[in-house]
């Protein structure tokens, strides 16, 4: 089975339906959008480019062979990386207990 790595972007609420038609591209089987509003100062949300503190979060399982094309589409479209446009980032999934859970993340059970 394929490397698995779970994406966030936290971007700015106007964002979301070109958000979700970048993210319906790849092939995920899980993809988790929601509203955050946080309460960090504003220092920390200058420092991590995102402005307001009402946003999208969205969670997705991405196979590692499709992260740089997605990041690549992202700061396509949305500009991800400028600042005051949000932020996104993987963290690899190496350990999930048992091949029946990680089937079932992965849309293959």
């Amino acid at each position: 089975m394929n490397d698995y790595h779970l994406m966030i972007i936290i971007n700015n609420r106007e964002s979301y339906n070109k958000t979700s038609r970048i993210l319906d591209k790849f092939s995920s089987s899980f993809k988790f959008y929601t509203i955050g509003h946080g309460t960090a100062t504003s220092e920390l949300l200058t420092e991590l480019g995102l402005g307001k503190t009402s946003k999208n979060v969205v969670l997705m399982l991405i196979e590692e062979s499709e992260i740089d094309q997605c990041f690549f589409e992202l700061e396509m479209h949305l500009k991800i990386l400028k600042t005051g446009h949000g932020i996104a980032f993987t963290i690899p999934l190496s350990s999930i207990s048992g091949k029946k859970a990680l089937a079932y993340l992965v849309g293959k059970s």
